[in-house]
């Protein structure tokens, strides 16, 4: 059963080959049944015809964005493209609006530097990348949880409750003093504020473990408040001196000098492919209450950007059979560690 399972996969492989190489795809798999769309309104047309429970997986290539409102999972082919190949792009602005309360809705392997709408569901985000604002509006908030992945500007507010675990996250707190009454708790994590649009004493309260927090302004106002529960943390960067002053606990260190001493590339400019990795010295000084490094790469869930399906990144056919009868299919396959 299981070889002839394979030779189905193969022999879908080699009938879309050519088609694949010069089309955006979208596989809905439905109960062991399995449907294609073509084209740059194929997740549209996929998500119109998936039910609860649904797989939609994309290809890479740039797709028209659809609102979502049905619990099913979305996975593209990476938030970042590689020399494997590229990254799956969802483009225009699009809402998240599942009424279900028993069911998770994934986006898994995206990118986006659009609005993102997100108004009620239990949402999964896995090892994407959204640049543009990632914003929670409305009544009936659910559950989010961030998983490595990049968020350029996240916008919270009233009773979202939300977990980050091994992401990049900038808190956008321009115009609103955000008194959560939710519970949001951002573990292992690279936090970064600024003088601007990231203020991260105006999100209150908040939970931080493991985390680096990135200071780009050297300023008394820039420090968590009270109200914030923080373990095992590091600020750095100007001001980080500040960060931790309303913080009773003495887990937290502040690291002197500029990024240079915690960061391989980091220095303070956001770029978007950036990662973040920590030198090999602060990898073995800084370390979280599980004894691994703080930041993105600690912890049980170390940050990798590749999607954790199977992505195939070459599919070479031969043109014809060999003398026996045999068909070379050349396939390799990527996946997270």
């Amino acid at each position: 059963m299981k070889k002839l399972s394979f030779l189905l996969v193969i022999t879908l492989l080699v009938a879309f080959t050519s088609k694949a190489q010069n089309s955006l795809i979208a596989t809905l798999s439905h109960q062991g049944h399995v449907q294609m769309f073509y084209g740059s309104k194929a997740l549209t047309k996929a998500h119109e015809a998936a039910t609860t429970g649904d797989v939609i997986t994309l290809s890479s290539g740039t797709f028209e964005a659809c609102n979502i409102t049905k619990a099913v999972k979305i996975i593209g082919a990476g938030m970042a493209a590689t020399a494997q190949g590229g990254n799956t792009v969802l483009n225009g602005s699009f809402q998240i609006q599942v009424d279900d309360s028993d069911n998770i809705c994934t986006l898994e392997g995206v990118w986006s530097n659009q609005t993102i709408y997100y108004y009620k569901a239990n949402l999964e985000i896995i090892k994407c990348a959204f640049f543009g604002s990632f914003v929670y509006s409305g009544a009936g908030y659910k559950e989010v949880r961030f998983i490595q992945s990049k968020i350029g500007h996240l916008s919270i507010s009233g009773g979202s409750t939300a977990a980050f675990y091994n992401c990049d996250v900038a808190f956008y707190t321009k115009y609103t003093t955000y008194d959560l009454t939710g519970l949001v708790e951002v573990t292992n994590c690279v936090v970064r504020t600024n003088s601007g649009d990231f203020q991260i004493n105006k999100l209150r309260p908040i939970s931080l473990y493991n985390c680096i927090i990135c200071s780009n302004y050297d300023s008394g106002s820039n420090c968590l408040t009270s109200s914030c529960n923080v373990l095992n943390c590091i600020a750095v960067g100007p001001g980080a001196q500040y960060m931790f002053r309303n913080i009773p606990n003495q887990t937290n260190t502040v690291v002197n000098g500029g990024f240079e001493e915690v960061f391989k590339t980091y220095r303070g400019t956001w770029v978007e492919s950036e990662m973040y990795e920590l030198t090999d010295e602060a990898a073995a000084t800084y370390l979280g209450s599980d004894g691994t490094q703080v930041g993105m790469y600690g912890g049980i869930l170390p940050f990798d950007p590749v999607p954790s399906n199977p992505q195939i990144t070459k599919c070479n056919v031969a043109s014809k059979s060999s003398l026996d009868g045999k068909l070379s299919v050349d396939i390799e396959v990527s996946v997270a560690k």
